[in-house]
């Protein structure tokens, strides 16, 4: 029964993945962005034990975080009761097909999460944040560059993407965007920026586009 078991969730479980307090930097200044769109609900896609969310909520905004790990969820709804949200919306669901009605959401965060998958997958996680966001509904994701440190190691199952077979993500798949790749994947967007971040790790050098983006109306 244990093949059965996402790898997500068999990381979460076995306390390999560090729970951080900091949100990423892309989200502190999207947020000054959703402020100025009068955004109000927002879907966190991949929140994990819930930085994110904690974040958003600390600041008023309504957040919905959709996660494949029980684990994650768990830890997410205790940490949110810690700080005063009472009834946390939680979802236990794959991100390919999410369980919300069209045009729901003002904006949608993914951070570290749209790259884990094939690249088919991919594009249907895409397709199902522009239909649950709203017109003019605001997007920020971040996405693992081909120059990453982690670009290669694994299993290749196609191009450019590989399962990580060893450390912490073991069982994870990776996709490893170029720039064009990623503005095709968000072609039904409009693209407000799209820029390149890096950072030093003990393991190598962490690359990522980070991106945002609207729905067309």
């Amino acid at each position: 029964m244990s093949d059965l078991v996402h790898p997500w969730e068999r990381i979460y479980r076995e306390g390999r993945w560090k729970i951080s307090d900091e949100p990423h930097p892309a989200l502190v200044d999207f947020h000054e962005l959703m402020i100025s769109s009068k955004v109000e609900r927002v879907l966190d896609l991949g929140c994990g034990t819930g930085r994110h969310i904690i974040y958003l909520a600390e600041r008023g905004f309504l957040v919905v975080g959709l996660d494949i790990s029980r684990t994650a969820l768990q830890s997410a709804e205790l940490r949110l009761r810690s700080i005063g949200v009472k009834n946390p919306v939680l979802v236990l669901h794959e991100m390919t097909e999410m369980p919300f009605t069209n045009d729901y959401f003002d904006a949608a965060i993914s951070i570290d999460t749209v790259h884990h998958g094939k690249i088919r997958e991919i594009h249907q996680v895409v397709d199902e944040l522009h239909r649950v966001l709203r017109q003019d509904g605001l997007g920020l994701a971040t996405l693992v560059a081909d120059s990453d440190y982690k670009f290669g190691k694994g299993k290749q199952v196609e191009k450019n993407t590989y399962v990580i077979t060893s450390g912490v993500e073991e069982g994870i798949v990776h996709h490893f965007f170029d720039r064009q790749e990623v503005e095709e994947l968000f072609g039904q967007f409009e693209i407000l920026s799209l820029d390149f971040f890096s950072e030093i790790h003990e393991l190598g050098k962490s690359c990522h586009w980070v991106l945002t983006f609207k729905k067309l109306g």
